[in-house]
């Protein structure tokens, strides 16, 4: 199967999967319904910000699957999820989220946007693909949940 086509996959399921109407449906349920996103969900209850992103206001999640933290260096995912790391556990997963909500469609008219960690992204269109950067690529579908949009990606944001 392609990987385009595994997003695809991922991304439906995790809309079908979701037993709740999109305005009621959570940002934590979400992450919890789909099994692609375990590690994801693990790394957001570990670091605390669970409650903090469902209560945010307007926020959009990139989201990487499960083999998106399996490519990282071994030991990698381990490590991040022990107390002690925390903090830095937290920086990288807020290098995720944006603090508004853009579904696919507004994501394609901006030329940047701005992480909860300060870091750049660069939403654009690669062979009619929508990425960040050149690089990471995006599911073809976003999930609404009631204060925002995820949005799975192939890959982890790492600085």
């Amino acid at each position: 199967m392609k990987f385009a086509s595994s997003l695809a996959l991922i991304a439906a399921t995790l809309i079908a999967s979701t037993q709740v109407s999109a305005a009621d449906n959570t940002l934590a349920q979400a992450l919890a319904a789909n099994p692609e996103l375990s590690t994801l969900n693990t790394a957001v209850q570990a670091s605390g910000l669970a409650d903090t992103l469902t209560a945010a206001p307007a926020v959009t999640v990139f989201a990487p699957t499960n083999a998106a933290f399996a490519a990282l260096p071994a030991g990698t995912v381990e490590s991040l999820l022990k107390p002690e790391s925390k903090a830095d556990l937290e920086a990288l997963l807020k290098r995720h989220v944006v603090g508004t909500a853009y579904d696919l469609d507004a994501l394609k008219r901006k030329r940047s946007i701005t992480t909860l960690a300060g870091s750049e992204l660069n939403p654009t269109l690669v062979r009619g693909k929508l990425r960040l950067g050149e690089d990471v690529k995006l599911a073809t579908r976003s999930l609404r949940v009631s204060n925002g949009y995820v949005i799975v990606i192939d890959r982890v944001l790492t600085p």
